[in-house]
């Protein structure tokens, strides 16, 4: 069996390979059409171009032979012989050049004809033998005819030569546009088993890593029930199989720890209640006087015995929540009215960070199914850290509404400040359980960091969400929406 590193190795290698095969094929192809095409250039230039070449030379000079016989024949001046008789041999050279490189048996006997019919002007022997220069034409008429039977011999051959150069250029073309389909069709080939490698990597490779990488990101939210689907016999394989068990460990280790925080808070419960009615007790005078430096010490700790009490109801309710055991007592309840009751002790707050709490205007009373007590929760806590993160001057507002979405009517309330803000890389974890978007502030600050992540849980069990959008520096706006039941048509303001 491979190792696994091989495998991956051998797939990519398998699929380069054949991407190299199809393009050394179309390189190879192109390579021979490129040799087959200067093999035809080859031969058109060095043999059928020459004797074309040849043959109209041939015809120019039996042209001015013809035309110095003539003459000769006229003046009958042996100078007029001479010069003719120059271009004949002239004539005769080029025209056994042509018959020795001439295949065609019908070229032959054409340029053979024409040879003999230009013979007959002269004497015998008279360009073999050099015997001598006798012109043998006695007449104008003579001359014509025996050019015209030379001409007609010659243009014949030619007329074979040129159309052998028309087949040559013709192959050529037909090669050049064979090769041009081919290449085209190798190319489209070649692009079809890119595209097609390209999304074997996609398939195998890097949809993988995105599902491992969402897995991740998931895990990191705190989804450790979520499982990675990758199937595989590799390496990404055994990425994605150590990456879920990593996901099932840390469920357990998270499983423990909710364990564990839900039986301290539940055993820290008891005995907070119980030292804080000692303190009620001491501070009323039951087990005796006290002097004012033991009162101001017992409200000392008084006061943290509850603030401790609140922890741990929190950390006891999201164990609950997470775990799936919290109870919830559903029934009809009245939003405004709601967070009418959300606000009453909150606005004592607000006074005392010289922060500005203006009251909810909703444009229809509606009614929503849900755990009164746990939405109070809800809605106390983004109030509460609209106050808590603000300036001295700021404001506390509510945009409320309603709307139609997917066959549902939503209530919508957001709940705004111009405070602190929170910076956009927070936005995604401030819904995580003992996270803070202002780390520097929440250390002079009373926080668990557990509120954000309790009131998102009660949202979604009430089958409603909890959002958040934010500007550092400017405000947030934390909008809460649940399904409505019913609404009276009427507005309805609720007082601070």
């Amino acid at each position: 069996m491979r190792p696994l590193s091989a495998r991956l190795l051998f797939k990519f290698l398998i699929g380069y390979l054949l991407l190299g095969v199809a393009v050394a094929c179309l390189g190879l192809y192109g390579l021979d059409q490129l040799g087959v095409q200067e093999a035809g250039v080859t031969e058109l230039m060095q043999e059928e171009m020459p004797r074309y070449i040849a043959l109209g030379q041939c015809v120019d000079l039996m042209r001015a032979e013809v035309n110095l016989a003539k003459k000769a024949v006229v003046t009958e001046d042996p100078a007029f012989v001479e010069r003719a008789y120059q271009f004949g041999q002239r004539l005769e050279d080029v025209l056994t050049g042509l018959i020795t490189v001439s295949r065609p048996p019908e070229w032959r006997e054409a340029l053979e004809g024409a040879q003999t019919t230009h013979r007959v002007l002269w004497s015998d022997g008279a360009f073999v033998d050099g015997a001598g220069a006798t012109l043998e034409a006695t007449s104008i008429g003579e001359i014509d005819t025996a050019f015209d039977i030379f001409i007609t011999s010659l243009e014949a051959v030619r007329t074979g030569v040129q159309q052998a150069m028309e087949l040559r250029l013709s192959y050529s073309q037909r090669a050049v546009r064979r090769a041009w389909r081919v290449s085209l069709g190798g190319w489209l080939l070649a692009m079809g088993m890119g595209v097609a490698f390209a999304y074997w990597t996609y398939r195998h490779v890097t949809r993988p890593l995105r599902l491992v990488s969402e897995g991740i990101r998931r895990w990191a939210e705190g989804e450790f029930d979520y499982q990675v689907d990758v199937s595989r016999n590799d390496e990404i394989g055994d990425l994605a199989h150590s990456a879920n068990r990593m996901a099932r460990q840390l469920a357990e280790i998270d499983s423990l720890k909710e364990e564990f925080l839900a039986s301290c808070s539940h055993e820290l419960k008891t005995p907070l209640t119980s030292l804080c009615e000692a303190n009620a007790m001491m501070l009323e005078g039951v087990a005796g006087p006290t002097t004012e430096e033991q009162r101001r010490l017992l409200k000392i700790s008084d006061r943290e015995l509850g603030r401790m009490q609140r922890r741990t109801a929190q950390l006891l309710d999201f164990s609950r929540i997470r775990a799936g055991r919290m109870t919830y007592y559903f029934e009809e309840v009245d939003l405004p009215e709601l967070l009418a009751r959300s606000l009453e002790s909150l606005s004592l707050v607000a006074k005392r960070q010289e922060v500005e709490l203006t009251s909810p205007i909703f444009p229809v009373a509606i009614v929503i199914r849900g755990d009164a007590e746990r939405l109070t929760q809800v809605f106390a806590n983004l109030v509460s850290n609209a106050i808590k993160y603000n300036r001295p001057g700021g404001r506390v507002w509510f945009e409320c509404g309603t709307e139609e979405r997917n066959g549902v009517s939503w209530a919508e309330v957001a709940v705004c400040d111009n405070g602190l803000g929170i910076a956009p890389e927070d936005l995604s974890r401030i819904f995580q359980r003992f996270e803070r978007a202002h780390p520097g502030v929440d250390a002079d600050l009373p926080s668990s960091g557990l509120g954000l992540a309790i009131a998102q849980l009660i949202a979604r069990d009430h089958q409603g969400e909890l959002m958040v959008e934010s500007t550092l520096g400017n405000g947030s706006r934390f909008i809460v929406r649940l399904p409505m039941v019913r609404r009276r048509e009427h507005a309805s303001s609720v007082s601070e």
